[in-house]
């Protein structure tokens, strides 16, 4: 029965009609049709082991993508020889994706602190066969140092959600290293780095402290989550991430579900929590600023 109604929420995705229904019965009841060695393909060409208790997890299983607009953006900027940062990789679906657009000249660097996301991660990069990820057993900060991951209770069905914030109703905590990307970028040998996406729960300002001297020097585009809630749990407003980025030419492209709601604002004060790109300035003329939603989703279904 499990797999039947696994099909059939399926086959409805994929139909895109009406996705709000679909979304909302994913997300109440996936939990309850979870069965062991479940996976899903990425646009043909990874694999990924997936828990339908885990929030992330169950969308990439039913949708095939997990933010698939900001997904889709970052695949039409990516370039075949691009050097991509994954902070947050979580289970590894950013850095699967990205990987499918990148020749032999480009390469992935997936940071995941938390070991169990990270165990997963490996796994499914070796599920994959793919040789173009490179895992890093470290955190993103603005030093060296070990710290102490938490799991918030609110969030336990979502492992992408443990965070370096304090005073938690927390479920789960587990020691985590963590290290500025100037210096892993040094200690690994990159050369070069074009695109960074960040969703490190409140701990975007902080990584960002301990990457600029690669941010000034290669200017690349960053994707990066705003949640002020999350930047509050921290100590800091989403401003303070303008005031290091924009002097150096960047500009603010908001992510919406709809094109005609997705811009460039002045500031990330106006959002409450969402998706925003950080746009060096080439591709600030590239960036795609129209799309149509049934096409994007049919392009991680189809591909």
């Amino acid at each position: 029965m499990k797999k039947l109604i696994r099909f059939l929420f399926y086959i409805w995705a994929k139909s895109l009609i009406a996705p709000g229904i679909i979304h909302s019965l994913v997300d109440k009841y996936a939990h309850l049709l979870n069965e062991k060695n479940l996976s899903q393909t990425l646009l043909g060409a990874n694999k990924v082991q997936c828990n339908l208790k885990d929030h992330v997890q169950s969308r990439i299983y039913f949708f095939k993508a997990y933010e698939p607009i900001e997904a889709y953006l970052l695949l039409m900027l990516i370039k075949e020889d691009s050097v991509f940062i994954d902070a947050g990789a979580n289970v590894g679906f950013y850095s699967l994706v990205t990987s499918t657009k990148l020749s032999s000249n480009g390469h992935v660097f997936a940071f995941e602190p938390v070991p169990s996301n990270r165990k997963q991660l490996n796994q499914n990069i070796k599920l994959s066969d793919n040789k173009k990820i490179t895992v890093v057993e470290r955190g993103l900060w603005f030093e060296k140092d070990t710290l102490s991951f938490s799991l918030d209770e609110t969030h336990k069905n979502n492992h992408g959600s443990f965070t370096a914030a304090s005073n938690l109703q927390t479920t789960l905590q587990v020691p985590a290293h963590v290290d500025t990307l100037d210096h892993l970028a040094n200690q690994l040998g990159i050369k070069k780095i074009d695109y960074i996406k960040m969703d490190i729960e409140g701990s975007e300002l902080f990584a960002l402290q301990g990457a600029m001297n690669i941010i000034r020097k290669f200017k690349p585009t960053i994707l990066i989550e705003i949640n002020q809630d999350a930047c509050h749990k921290m100590g800091y407003s989403s401003q303070e991430i303008d005031k290091l980025l924009l002097p150096l030419e960047y500009k603010i492209f908001q992510v919406n579900s709809l094109s005609q709601n997705s811009r460039f604002i002045d500031s990330t004060s106006e959002i409450t929590q969402g998706n925003v790109f950080f746009l060096n300035t080439e591709d600030q003329k590239r960036i795609l600023q129209e799309w149509d939603y049934k096409a994007v989703k049919r392009y991680f279904f189809e591909t």
